[in-house]
């Protein structure tokens, strides 16, 4: 009797000791065969403003990342896709006010872009046209479409970046 309850006691732990050597297996085989996959799509999603309309679309974003890295996300190994590289280039772009990038289980890149909301149309003394958002950060003029903000006029000097900066 002891006999047996020892050989049942043994066999749990080899079935024990190969289900967890199993598993252990298919996941190193599940994270190689991602790193050797390709990037399957990309998908763009910008927040539209308040009336739904966009400053920049998912086919700028497309080419800002294409001229950032050099190539199209979907010719990327997605193994060698850096996620951060991207955000960073696209939060470089005046349009641009967050970005998020994601990889996601399947190999897709999903990219999320939040607009920076102009709040005021700007001519200045020299006669350029920009926006002004929220922080006080300058927007260019959007070829997709025109805000509807007031429009400041007159001899108002260039911007600069540290216009809002306190004076010491």
């Amino acid at each position: 009797m002891l006999e047996n309850a020892n050989k049942s006691s043994s066999f749990r732990r080899i079935a024990w000791i190969g289900g967890g050597f199993l598993t252990l297996m298919l996941i190193i085989a599940a994270v190689e065969r991602k790193k050797g996959m390709m990037v399957g799509a990309t998908v763009v999603e910008v927040e539209p403003l308040e009336d739904g309309a966009l400053l920049i679309d998912s086919m700028d974003v497309i080419k800002l990342v294409e001229r950032s890295i050099g190539s199209s996300l979907d010719e990327q190994n997605a193994s060698l896709v850096d996620e951060d590289q991207v955000e960073r280039a696209l939060e470089e772009n005046l349009f641009v006010k967050n970005a998020e990038v994601l990889l996601t289980a399947n190999s897709n890149i999903k990219i999320n872009i939040e607009q920076r909301v102009p709040i005021l149309r700007v001519v200045d003394k020299l006669g350029v046209q920009y926006y002004l958002d929220k922080e006080g950060a300058k927007v260019p003029l959007s070829r997709h479409f025109t805000a509807r903000t007031l429009v400041a006029t007159g001899n108002i000097p260039p911007h600069t970046p540290e216009f809002f900066d306190e004076e010491k």
